[in-house]
């Protein structure tokens, strides 16, 4: 519990090496903590995986930041409208629903 409240807890026990044998469990982990080790290896299987997780992170961090969009269809044609935009955008976006 923290705060009161369950917590989920995820353990993970680690093998020493990959089951390739390719890879050690202790090199990884140093790799994961390292920045330069993605732009040193870019090629190496652990560095797409540690550059998606970065990615996905970015992509839900720029997400929650956006205004909130109104999706406005007219035929064929679509409007995407940020809650937050001045009049004169949002005048200006449908308007061009009936160019």
């Amino acid at each position: 519990m923290v705060d009161g409240r369950e917590q989920r807890v995820v353990t993970w026990v680690l093998k020493p090496a990959s089951v390739c044998g390719r890879f050690e469990t202790q090199a990884m982990l140093k790799a994961w903590d390292d920045p330069t080790f993605s732009r040193n290896n870019p090629e190496h299987p652990f560095a797409y995986i540690k550059q998606a997780f970065e990615n996905r992170a970015r992509i839900a961090r720029t997400a929650a930041a956006q205004s909130p969009l109104a999706l406005i269809r007219k035929g064929k044609r679509i409007a995407l409208i940020p809650f937050d935009a001045a009049p004169e955008r949002r005048e200006e976006l449908l308007s061009q629903l009936d160019a």
